[in-house]
């Protein structure tokens, strides 16, 4: 087997890169311009006010030979298999630490959602920004970290079930987002990106309990069990038999064509 180095692959796939390129430009808005032309002057790093139309390639020859042609030659033949994570919750990445911290909390201690008076949330600047206090639709809720910390509160919410988006519209959870405060930690800045920092404060009438985590589940370093694996590919497959995933475990000794059939039929 012949492995071809960057400068190889790169050639080869110059003409694929390009098109990506052009179409992902084009679909930052298919109706403004303007926009593309905000995109080439925060990936080029110079303003771009000449024709799109008469100047577009030789902008994206620019891009490919700052960026994309940098990222292949650093990655390639580079395994990436510790920065895959999963999602147990339907929110932002950033916001897990954050909800775990606030379960844990929950499991930790005994206190009613009613007696909490106040809570704060110290993070890393990004997650620190998903600061959206009124969301209105349910994109705007997977962003909305004083959404995901007042839900995990609530004892009778499966938060990693996507119905748990429609939980506000039958319980007064401003009552709770409204006594949040979000800090952005400079320690925890220095921790990113290696880490994803997270400490939540929660006052009652009678006490304060904190917590803190630093990776949320889900990472290489904290791990799903198969338990909570199986539970969340259940969620998101509810009519798929779970015994056919059973194959798996015997993967090495079975031919590819046959697992697929195991798999999907």
């Amino acid at each position: 087997m012949v492995l071809l180095g960057a400068e190889s692959i790169i050639d080869g796939e110059e003409g694929f890169l390009r098109t990506m390129s052009l179409e992902m430009f084009k679909n930052i808005d298919s109706n403004s311009s303007s926009d593309i032309q905000d995109c080439l002057n925060h990936y080029l790093g110079e303003h771009v006010d000449e024709s799109l139309d008469e100047h577009l390639d030789e902008y994206l020859d620019e891009y490919l030979d700052k960026y994309l042609y940098k990222y292949l030659d650093e990655n390639l033949g580079k395994f990436h298999i510790n920065d895959v994570y999963l999602k147990k919750y339907p929110f932002c990445r950033h916001l897990h630490s954050s909800i775990d911290t606030t379960l844990n909390i929950k499991g930790k201690f005994d206190f009613k959602v009613k007696d909490i008076k106040k809570i704060t949330i110290e993070t890393y600047k990004i997650a620190s920004e998903h600061d959206n206090f009124n969301p209105e639709s349910k994109e705007e809720i997977k962003q909305s970290l004083p959404y995901a910390v007042a839900i995990s509160c609530f004892d009778k919410v499966d938060i990693s079930d996507l119905n748990c988006l429609n939980f506000a519209k039958d319980h007064n959870l401003n009552d709770i987002i409204k006594i949040i405060n979000i800090k952005e930690s400079e320690e925890f800045n220095k921790l990113t990106p290696n880490y994803r920092p997270s400490k939540i404060i929660i006052e009652t009438n009678n006490n304060v309990y904190e917590d803190y985590t630093m990776l949320p589940k889900g990472e290489s370093e904290n791990p799903f069990t198969k338990e909570d694996i199986l539970k969340k590919f259940k969620s998101l497959n509810p009519n798929f038999d779970l015994n056919k995933l059973k194959s798996i475990d015997n993967i090495e000794s079975l031919n590819i064509a046959d697992f697929m059939k195991l798999i999907n039929f």
